[in-house]
């Protein structure tokens, strides 16, 4: 993923938006970001259109990674829908799924995302800055429009080791359904959480509680974070 992200013109310093629902892609480029130096957008997968160009403008991203066909929402038409004079920075976009024929903005490079293993062995020189911006989070704070917080690598790791021992993570026969969306801290923090703990992750796409219920019994986990909605769905379950 780090090398599919120097291929596209990134370097230290720029950033990528990162409209995908839950996946392996979502830490893949979270961890490829902090080898390179780049900063990620973490963009809500229900934005409208607006909502998306403020993110955008805001963060200055110049790639925007996107999922066509996925979730609940039409990525690519909403993307459609963005005033691109709102938006000069993004200058490409990278669709995971089929490509559309033309760009849902005119003027922007359209590339598949499909990275693949590189058979070079790693750069043994090539390490990362813990102290440099990695991710922005949005929060609506006390105006209508979303404003970004920013949190580096070492704020992240160290948050991530912190909740991993008081939550148990790193304890033996952990495990963690990763229900709530990454773009949110709620869901990517408790999601690093077990990474640093060494407990693994089944990551859900989207919530349903018949198959979050499945998971969980099927592989014993100890572990989910989530709303009163998502657990009063799964108790439900289990109600005569």
């Amino acid at each position: 993923t780090a090398d599919w992200l120097s291929a596209q013109g990134l370097r230290a310093g720029d950033c990528l938006a990162v409209w995908l629902d839950n996946g392996l892609d979502w830490p893949a480029l979270l961890f490829a970001a902090a080898r390179l130096g780049l900063r990620i957008a973490a963009v809500n997968t229900r934005y409208k259109a607006f909502e998306l160009e403020h993110i955008i403008a805001r963060s200055y991203a110049s790639l925007i990674v996107l999922g066509a066909g996925e979730g609940r929402s039409d990525h690519l038409a909403i993307l459609a829908e963005a005033d691109p004079a709102r938006i000069p920075e993004l200058t490409a976009i990278a669709v995971r799924g089929p490509l559309p024929e033309t760009p849902p903005l005119p003027g922007r490079r359209l590339a598949a995302f499909d990275p693949v293993p590189s058979a070079a062995a790693p750069d043994p020189d090539q390490t990362s800055d813990p102290d440099a911006p990695l991710i922005f989070f949005t929060t609506s704070g006390t105006t209508s429009a979303p404003k970004l917080v920013t949190h580096s690598q070492r704020t992240l790791a160290l948050h991530a080791h912190r909740c991993a021992s008081a939550f148990g993570f790193d304890a033996p026969g952990a495990g963690f359904l990763a229900a709530m969306p990454f773009c949110g801290v709620f869901g990517l923090s408790s999601f690093l959480a077990a990474v640093a703990g060494a407990a693994p992750a089944h990551m859900m796409a989207q919530f349903d509680a018949a198959h979050a219920a499945r998971i969980i019994r099927a592989y014993g986990l100890s572990h989910i974070f989530g709303s009163d909605e998502m657990f009063r769905r799964l108790i439900e379950l289990d109600e005569p």
